[in-house]
């Protein structure tokens, strides 16, 4: 897996940043780190909304960035305030400092695991976005994410919810999403 690749193959935005994710844990197990990226903020709902979402940069949550941004410079990669940019590869990342999030799924791409943030985890990051920065649109986002027809963690989810003070906003995605489908979820409410 070359990065140069990401110039010369036809991919989508988010397959490109799926590509450069894989392409660097490869990197940072050949100079030793354990240290495993993992793909949270803007990117993550790109991906799990099928690249209805637009993120500009990649949000990456990694416990040691060091080993991480030694390859990026090597490769090209010029810090710009908070980001690393490549023009060469036309990629912009940043990494994010915090918790790890508490899930995560692992992605296969091209044979190799990629670790991006669970969709409960970033269902929660966006309603968290609605409440407290005031971004209506984050709540439509989540619920979007909480429409896909894969499983969640409903528990997960209210407990997280509790955590952060967003029940009410929960609930008011869920209610929204359920008016829409004419019908109520199979979960209680409250």
């Amino acid at each position: 897996m070359d990065l140069k690749d990401i110039k010369t193959k036809r991919l989508s935005d988010i397959e490109k940043k799926i590509f450069f994710l894989a392409w660097l844990n490869e990197k940072l197990k050949a100079v030793g780190s354990r240290a495993l990226p993992v793909l949270v903020g803007g990117s993550a709902v790109q991906l799990y909304t099928g690249g209805n979402y637009m993120s500009v940069d990649m949000d990456i949550y990694i416990d040691d960035i060091m080993p991480a941004v030694g390859i990026l410079e090597k490769y090209g990669f010029v810090k710009t305030g908070r980001h690393y940019f490549s023009a060469e590869y036309d990629l912009l990342a940043e990494f994010v400092s915090g918790c790890i999030p508490e899930k995560i799924r692992e992605i296969e791409y091209k044979g190799k695991t990629v670790l991006i943030s669970s969709p409960e985890e970033m269902i929660i990051d966006r309603l968290n976005a609605a409440k407290w920065r005031n971004i209506p649109k984050d709540l439509e986002w989540a619920r979007v994410i909480l429409s896909l027809k894969t499983e969640l963690d409903m528990d997960y989810l209210y407990k997280r919810a509790k955590e952060e003070d967003i029940v009410d906003y929960l609930e008011m995605a869920l209610r929204k999403n359920a008016e829409i489908a004419g019908s109520y979820p199979d979960i209680e409410l409250g």
